[in-house]
């Protein structure tokens, strides 16, 4: 097998078997990428998420996919009053 390198004259030149690898890794990124962003988008919590990707930490995931969540404080706050509007009034005790 040869070695990445493909002239020891100039160690930037890179041989097609390194290419090709680099090329399949930066897919294999993207679909990661795109797979956290579904299950950001589709409302599955950061630990969730962390688990299935195999982050050793939720803080790994965190800072990776946080700009991601930009709206997802609004959303929260619009579904606590939607949540609020719908309980029953609260009774007074005499």
């Amino acid at each position: 097998m040869r070695s990445p390198i493909a002239s020891t004259e100039n160690p930037m030149l890179i041989n097609s078997e390194t290419a090709l690898w680099r090329n399949k890794s930066k897919r294999l990124d993207f679909l990661r990428h795109s797979h956290a962003s579904m299950l950001i988008e589709m409302g599955f919590a950061p630990l969730e998420i962390a688990n299935r990707l195999g982050h050793e930490s939720v803080k790994t995931t965190l800072d990776t996919y946080s700009h991601l969540y930009p709206d997802k404080d609004q959303q929260l706050a619009d579904r606590l009053n939607q949540f609020r509007r719908a309980a029953p009034p609260e009774e007074e005790f005499s």
